[in-house]
């Protein structure tokens, strides 16, 4: 009997996945299928127990840096539940939410623009917080400076804490469920060396 010569190079799309057996990286050889790691359109794809290479995912650069870091995804629909409850939202999400922990690498650049980020955050917040405070050392009802000062340090404190939390993710995901993670943020000069994901999107 005659074996189909693309029988092992060919995924099946409706096969279940299972846990792959990596390369040392998928930039060194190897079956691209058993790197764990591919890229779909602008989105890097990773299998959850694979391990990125040791290239900079900002740069594409050789590091040997790496930084963790917290994924949570869950499906927009359930953005919803605002309209009715911040708690029905935070409940839902949290039950039906993913999450993953993966490590990235990181070159120089990418790090010193993290550090940034994290003291820009910093500096405002804490700016927001004299402002706040400084306000009630104005007569609230003859001083022009008191409501521009309080509403200065509440906004101010939402805004740089929301950036700080926002910015100082070097990848973020798109999608995750049980068996892979979809990342957005990562250069197309890195995408470009990976293999294309080999199932049909989802």
């Amino acid at each position: 009997m005659s074996q189909n010569p693309f029988s092992d190079s060919i995924p099946n799309p409706y096969q279940a996945p299972s846990a792959p057996t990596f390369a040392t990286s998928p930039f060194a050889g190897g079956s691209p299928y058993d790197s764990g790691v591919w890229r779909q359109g602008s989105l890097l794809v990773m299998h959850r127990m694979a391990r990125l290479p040791d290239r900079c995912v900002k740069t594409n650069e050789p590091t040997a840096a790496r930084l963790k870091q917290n994924l949570f995804w869950h499906h927009p629909a359930i953005y919803a539940s605002l309209l009715l409850n911040l708690i029905i939202y935070v409940v839902l999400a949290n039950v039906l939410g993913h999450r993953a922990k993966i490590e990235v690498g990181i070159g120089p650049q990418g790090l010193a623009r993290r550090r940034t980020v994290i003291w820009t955050a910093w500096l405002g917040v804490l700016a927001s917080v004299a402002a706040f405070i400084g306000a009630f050392q104005f007569d609230p009802e003859s001083s022009q400076a008191f409501l521009p000062l309080l509403l200065g340090g509440i906004f101010g404190f939402l805004g740089f804490a929301i950036f700080g939390l926002i910015c100082v993710r070097v990848v973020s995901a798109k999608r995750i469920d049980h068996h892979y993670i979809w990342l957005k943020g990562v250069c197309p000069a890195y995408l470009q060396q990976l293999p294309e994901f080999p199932y049909p999107p989802r």
